[in-house]
């Protein structure tokens, strides 16, 4: 038996089990998204629910903006008071 002819025979055999593979798993795909495409289009979002939470993060931003412009003034402060660095 020839070395050459073995190993071009199992790869011809790997090659066709990854090319069923591939034909199975592209079918697969195919129906999946064939029955996602409706399921996705019925799917609207509320507008009222958007605008809720947009309201909320408005709001959470709004106070995290508080926060820090207190923390940098409080680090103005605490380096006002502090005595100057030694050279």
């Amino acid at each position: 038996m020839d070395p050459s002819s073995f190993l071009l025979g199992a790869l011809l055999v790997s090659a066709k089990a990854l090319g069923i593979g591939a034909i199975g798993f592209a079918i697969a795909w195919w129906r999946a998204r064939n029955r996602i495409r409706p399921l996705e289009a019925q799917r609207q979002p509320d507008p009222q629910s958007l605008l809720d939470r947009m309201d909320r993060l408005e709001g959470s931003l709004d106070s995290v903006a508080a926060a820090l412009e207190r923390l940098t003034a409080g680090q103005g402060e605490l380096q006002r008071r502090l005595p100057p660095p030694r050279a």
